[in-house]
């Protein structure tokens, strides 16, 4: 190993071309054949000014066996730790610095010549990114595109269609421009990597400049509930949050896959969820894996979320947040997280006030867990069940009236398929005490008192309104079939039970001697007296000459100003009695 050692003097800047065929001759000295042998040694001579200005073109084969043109006395620039290979680049080129676009936008590859020479030809070469990290090698180089006098602009397959050269909008040569700057219409995920611009000129021959296209693209992105779900013990209590106390389980995954460079991840928690979290760093530090791909390698970021399974995280969120240079804004997936925990049981329904004869009763069986139960099993501690209960799943019905057969203590089980869970309540059916009666038959009483008290005054009133009523009516039927009375007009009692009887005229020796001729009387039977009759005298609201009742002879029906009893001798009863009947003929 001490024959071979190799001890290359610092990079001679200024006199690049001798100081490469002193390192040509000492690796023939040492027999140091191998590229990347003698790559290293070259790249470990560089001195501080010059790596900083060197950037990598060809592998280490190419570059060494190039011709005393490619090795000529000429500036270094950058350097890529990437590649294999170092480019000699002009300082009288003009090239863009290293770009960095997103995959689907333009890109424009500047390079012009800045001297006097003439522009034979312009070309470029790409060299693709490895599609897998180092130690992957790179693929060979590409002519990419030409530009000449003679025959024009011309492509390679890839970017053909996509490539123009700004040159085009005139000729090169002697006469013609000199520059070879390179259009992309749309950037392809496997268009990264190194891209060499070479003017060919005459006589002096070709310079050289290289730049890297890097082409960002964006992550695909999913966030979903980690398959088997976590499952919480059971707990006495919900609050326990000790880290000694559960083993961490997975509860969520989030990705982002596709993506060039790899992207960041992290999580958003709810107060609960950071109480909750396994490790303070697990689930915020995504691991990174690549995928080959053309012009780079595409990258997977996983990142997990480990819990303590317990039910309070049952339900909450978990936001997955993704950064990427490629993205205008961070990307939140979220994720409603499901916990799998055993029931939590619990009775309710009896308020403690069941008493015998009641109207019965219902009992409800309260679970809270992951997932429901299905199936609920109702037992009596100690005893069957009575006849008097049915089951509906989660409710028992005590069936009316309620019996102290009914009493006990009655117990729900419920199977989640997670763990059991289960929980009784005491129900007492107790006789009902006269106190306790009272009570009960005070609101009843209440409700009855109005009944009490409305339906015999009801009987009351419709027995005072009723015969009032119907004297109102019958003497609105005797006004409307009446006649209005004249000094001759005679009528019969109204309230007798019979129909009234017709008018009579009234005798001359019936009328008074103190009324006035205009007047016209009626005359009453006398009540309970058959030997005596009652003239009364009312005002005349009939004309004289009407003899048939008008609407407004409501005061024909009316009592008299006045009233006159008069005895009746035998052949006056006789006369009034055959003018009435004379009448009814």
């Amino acid at each position: 190993m001490a024959n071979n050692a190799v001890k290359l003097p610092e990079f001679w800047e200024a006199q690049a071309e001798v100081w490469f065929a002193q390192a040509k001759a000492q690796f023939q000295l040492r027999r140091i054949t191998g590229d990347a042998s003698r790559y290293y040694h070259v790249v470990a001579a560089l001195g501080p000014s010059t790596a900083a200005r060197v950037v990598c073109l060809h592998n280490a084969e190419e570059f060494l066996k190039s011709s005393s043109y490619d090795c000529a006395p000429q500036k270094l620039i950058t350097m890529e730790h990437s590649s294999s290979a170092l480019i000699l680049v002009d300082e009288q080129l003009e090239i863009s610095d290293d770009i960095v676009v997103t995959e689907g936008e333009q890109v424009t590859l500047i390079c012009r010549y800045k001297g006097n020479d003439s522009v034979s030809q312009v070309t470029w070469r790409f060299l693709a990114a490895a599609p897998l990290p180092p130690p992957e090698p790179r693929p060979p180089p590409l002519a990419l595109a030409t530009l000449s006098p003679l025959y024009g602009s011309n492509f390679a397959v890839p970017f053909d269609g996509r490539a123009t050269f700004e040159g085009s909008q005139g000729p090169i040569g002697p006469s013609g421009g000199r520059d070879g700057t390179l259009h992309l219409s749309e950037a392809r995920r496997a268009d990264g990597g190194t891209y060499i611009c070479v003017f060919t000129l005459f006589p002096r021959g070709g310079l050289r400049a290289g730049l890297e296209l890097q082409v960002l693209v964006p992550p695909q992105i999913s966030a979903f509930q980690a398959n088997p779900a976590p499952v919480s013990p059971s707990l006495s209590s919900d609050s326990q949050f000790s880290h000694k106390t559960f083993t961490p389980a997975l509860a969520a995954i989030c990705e982002a896959w596709g993506a060039r460079p790899p992207s960041t991840i992290h999580w958003r928690l709810s107060t609960i969820l950071e109480r909750l979290v396994a490790q303070p760093n697990l689930g915020h530090s995504p691991v990174v894996s690549p995928q080959s791909s053309p012009g780079g390698p595409l990258w997977v970021s996983r990142s997990e979320l480990w819990l303590q399974p317990n039910r309070t995280a049952h339900g909450q969120n978990a936001t997955c947040v993704v950064s990427h240079p490629a993205l205008i804004t961070d990307v939140e997936k979220e994720v409603n997280l499901r916990v799998l925990y055993a029931p939590e049981v619990r009775v309710e329904g009896y308020d403690g006030s069941w008493y015998v004869n009641g109207p019965g009763g219902k009992l409800h069986c309260m679970v809270d867990s992951n997932p429901p139960p299905s199936v609920f099993t109702w037992t009596r501690m100690n005893d069957t069940l009575p006849a008097g209960v049915r089951l509906h799943n989660a409710t028992l019905d005590l069936l009316a009236p309620l019996t102290p057969e009914l009493a006990g203590t009655y117990q729900c089980h419920v199977d989640n398929g997670v763990g059991e869970g289960q929980a009784g309540i005491q129900v007492n059916i107790e006789a009902l005490e006269s106190s306790a009666a009272d009570q009960l038959a005070f609101p009843v009483r209440l409700l009855s008192l109005p009944f009490a008290v409305a339906l015999p005054a009801f009987f009351i009133i419709l027995c005072l309104f009723l015969p009032v009523a119907l004297w109102f009516r019958r003497r609105r039927q005797r006004r409307r079939h009446g006649h209005c009375a004249s000094d001759n007009d005679v009528y019969f009692d109204g309230f007798t039970t019979a129909p009234p009887p017709p008018i009579s005229r009234v005798p001359p020796s019936l009328k008074p001697h103190n009324t006035d001729g205009d007047r016209f009387m009626i005359v009453y039977p006398s009540p309970g007296r058959g030997d005596t009759v009652s003239l009364a005298a009312i005002p005349p609201v009939c004309s004289p000459g009407e003899r048939e009742p008008q609407r407004h002879d409501m005061f024909c029906a009316m009592g008299g100003l006045s009233s006159h009893h008069v005895p009746l001798s035998l052949p006056q009863r006789h006369e009034l009695s055959q003018s009435a009947g004379s009448l009814r003929h």
